[in-house]
């Protein structure tokens, strides 16, 4: 990435950041479709720029058994990020999504993509299915601390 490349589309860690935002919308998109508990989702990154409480994303279920819904609260980050997220917003379940061997053209193209069905298929199947194991797992350790 040139210098004049970057201060026009911001840092590649802001691209990567925005990347991994994609890919979690990306995965929740495909959780509503498949998974009855997954009602809605809506991205934080929609109201504020930057989000100043360290979540991405809110996500509302209907547990099993449950008889009201419940808002989820997540973030995502790198793997090297996660303890300082952790220790700045403890009750905001953390997902770590590794970009280092994406290139920024690949990073870009996610970028460019407006619908999270697309997205999906382009990060595949394997890499979606890590990441939408890794939400339903924050998804069950914040209910279990939190009702």
């Amino acid at each position: 990435m040139t210098k004049q490349s970057e201060k026009n589309s911001g840092s590649f860690s802001d691209l990567i950041g925005r990347a991994r935002e994609r890919i979690i919308e990306a995965a929740l998109w495909y959780l509503t479709q498949t998974d009855a508990s997954i009602i809605f989702y809506s991205m934080t990154s929609h109201f504020t720029r930057p989000d100043t409480n360290g979540i991405d994303a809110f996500v509302v279920c209907l547990p099993r058994g449950a008889s009201k819904r419940i808002v989820v609260p997540i973030s995502v980050t790198g793997f090297m990020y996660v303890q300082k997220h952790l220790d700045k917003h403890p009750k905001i379940p953390v997902i770590s999504i590794s970009m280092n061997s994406h290139r920024p053209e690949y990073l870009r193209k996610i970028m460019k993509e407006k619908n999270p069905a697309i997205v999906a298929s382009l990060v595949g199947r394997k890499f979606l299915k890590r990441v939408t194991e890794a939400i339903r797992e924050s998804i069950a350790i914040y209910l279990e601390k939190n009702t």
